[in-house]
């Protein structure tokens, strides 16, 4: 009887080892660095070296198995011969199936062994096919590995280059707020929630009246442009034009206008406005300056009589009177100097050329001249029928 026994738990121990034997690649591993591939190749090399000792101690167990199986098998074999061949009672059955039936029941304990080490045979063939297809695996994984590598060399060709990035750092979304600032706004809440705040009931003081209005004042100063001031008395009513009635008379046709000085011109508009009235943001018009009293023998020069009405005649002559409405052009008492003539840079055998010269005629086509002589009879015809 054989006396290799396995532990039932030595089969579950390895098939989760097994399972756990995983390597995840990287979608870009250039962004890390050639440390984290490097640790993912001795990685799976660790792992592949740990499948292949799996693999040669669980085949040592299946060829003990094995061993112990046939031995038990031969020896099962034989006792059951013998006992056909020389037993009484085996031989007293009267069938071949009777006396199979005898011989084994007085072996059962043998074929017992038997059975149990052909469970173990099967359950060591299973772990040998799972431990087969792990380590495909890992080589799989090893070659992925390569391939990286040399993808990665070609990026690095082209211009790229390793990172730094940390491996299995989470990503900064700025869109989700961390826990930190959540738990402090939440003890923030908490702490305004505890205390109570006291508001006095009743008439405000007046320095927290002032301070609210010097508040208000500052932001409307802020948000728009600084107003006036306005007084607190009431404003006043805005007060008639005045209008000034001017007797014009005629001006005699000898007259010569004088420029007017300023302080004759006279404005019609509104007198002028109090301070208050101006701080209520209203806009005067004009301020009116009254002139003295004119004299009626004098009239403002600065108005003029109306011209005499035209008169068309045959002759086309002109009033006589109407000669005295814009006063003659006076000489000056002095004439303006006549501004300096730079000489010439020709002489005065060139000049006396150039004047003798005379200017040929463009000869003119046909079309053109009769249109230059009919151009020419329309402007004999219009001037003389003028006269």
């Amino acid at each position: 009887m054989s006396t290799l026994n396995l532990d039932p738990t030595y089969l579950d121990g390895v098939f989760t080892e097994l399972g756990a034997m995983d390597i995840l690649l990287d979608d870009d591993p250039l962004p890390f660095g050639p440390k984290r591939l490097n640790g993912k190749i001795a990685e799976s090399r660790r792992m592949l070296s740990r499948c292949e000792a799996v693999f040669v101690q669980s085949s040592q167990y299946l060829s003990q198995f094995k061993r112990d199986l046939r031995k038990e098998s031969l020896e099962l074999d034989l006792c059951k011969k013998h006992l056909l061949a020389n037993d009484p009672i085996v031989r007293a059955e009267r069938s071949v199936s009777d006396r199979d039936a005898a011989a084994t029941m007085q072996l059962r304990v043998r074929v017992n062994e038997v059975n149990r080490l052909e469970q173990l045979v099967a359950d060591m063939e299973d772990l040998l096919a799972v431990i087969k297809a792990k380590r495909a695996d890992l080589r799989d994984i090893q070659g992925r590995l390569r391939d990286q590598i040399r993808l990665c060399q070609n990026e690095i060709g082209l211009g790229d280059r390793w990172g730094s990035q940390v491996p299995g750092a989470r990503p900064l979304d700025h869109s989700v707020p961390s826990s930190a600032d959540v738990k402090e706004v939440d003890d923030l809440i908490a702490n305004l929630g505890k205390d109570e705040t006291h508001l006095p009931v009743g008439e405000t003081p007046e320095d927290e009246v002032d301070e609210e209005a010097d508040r208000e004042a500052l932001v409307q100063g802020v948000q728009a442009p600084a107003e006036p001031e306005l007084a607190k008395a009431a404003p006043e009513p805005l007060p008639q034009p005045v209008l000034v009635e001017i007797q014009v008379a005629p001006t005699p046709p000898s007259a010569t206008p004088v420029e007017p000085s300023t302080s004759e011109i006279v404005v019609l508009g509104r007198p002028p406005l109090s301070d208050n009235v101006l701080a209520a943001g209203l806009t005067a018009l004009a301020v009116v300056a009254l002139p003295p009293p004119l004299e009626p023998s004098a009239p403002p020069p600065s108005v003029r009589p109306p011209a005499p009405p035209m008169t068309d005649d045959d002759d086309h002559e002109e009033d006589d009177d109407a000669s005295g409405l814009f006063p003659e052009d006076e000489d000056p008492e002095e004439a303006p100097p006549l501004p300096a003539i730079l000489r010439g840079t020709s002489s005065q055998a060139e000049v006396d050329k150039f004047l003798g010269s005379a200017e040929e005629p463009v000869p003119l086509k046909g079309g053109q001249r009769r249109k230059q002589e009919e151009a020419d009879s329309l402007d004999i015809e219009d001037i003389l029928s003028h006269f």
